[in-house]
């Protein structure tokens, strides 16, 4: 009776082991949906912005000529019995090129960046220690160069979580990150698209239900970039305002 015993209880760890992993896969590829939402929304963003600069060209351009083909161009220079005329291209024969956002990742300190982005999706607070309200925050940078390639160029990185204006703007926590602790988190980032700072509110969950994040970027290298900055107000679960009932320790 006993070996069945066995069996079924290294069953049941086998079990356990395989519903561990299939979470762990399961959180990885909630994060990639997330960074792939985020990026979708960015690139639809710019192309409603694009549309709509090009509908006020072609009002333009319709109201001041009517033709698809400007008026011919003498050749200065023609052959010789030749009446040769040089037209310019027909608008409809133009094709723009369009060139995706690439994406790809570099790490190395002479690298610039020139925009730093806080991602709304992935960044969020967090209730670990039980206790009613979130008082851990995880937040997710982007940094971009001039070619909209994600970078994480060397540098150390600051954040300040304050009360909105409307509450005061109190500072609710600071945290200061090395250039040594950046790259750490860095290298062992589970996915290469953010830079994931987890952050513990200094005195718990805050009481407030919306908190401005503000972040600065320092580059170890100053003479590839300039400090960057980047803010989000960001809505949270906050602590109970009702303190618990007194009872004896029994």
């Amino acid at each position: 009776m006993a070996i069945p015993a066995f069996s079924g209880c290294g069953n049941n760890l086998r079990t356990q082991r395989a519903v561990d992993q299939f979470g762990v896969q399961r959180r990885v590829l909630e994060d990639q949906i997330y960074d792939l939402q985020y990026e979708y929304n960015k690139l639809a963003d710019k192309v409603a912005e694009l549309e709509t600069q090009n509908t006020d060209l072609r009002t333009k351009v319709n109201s001041t000529d009517a033709s698809d083909v400007g008026p011919p161009l003498i050749d200065l220079n023609p052959a010789d019995n030749s009446s040769a005329q040089i037209h310019p291209t027909s608008r409809s024969n133009l094709q723009p090129t369009v060139r995706s956002a690439s994406h790809r990742v570099e790490s190395a300190d002479n690298i610039e960046a020139i925009d730093l982005e806080i991602n709304r999706l992935r960044t969020v607070g967090r209730n670990l220690d039980g206790i009613r309200g979130d008082d851990t925050l995880l937040v997710h940078l982007q940094l971009r160069s001039r070619k909209d390639e994600l970078v994480t160029p060397r540098g150390s990185v600051v954040v300040a979580a304050y009360e909105t204006a409307s509450a005061g703007s109190q500072l609710l926590g600071r945290w200061d990150i090395t250039a040594e602790q950046l790259a750490e988190i860095i290298r062992s980032r589970p996915s290469p698209r953010t830079i994931p700072l987890k952050l513990d509110f200094p005195a718990g969950s805050p009481a407030v239900e919306f908190i401005e994040i503000k972040v600065q970027f320092k580059p170890a290298n100053p003479a590839t970039s300039n400090d960057l900055f980047a803010a989000y107000t960001l809505k949270i679960i906050p602590r109970s305002k009702l303190a618990p009932a007194w009872s004896p320790n029994r």
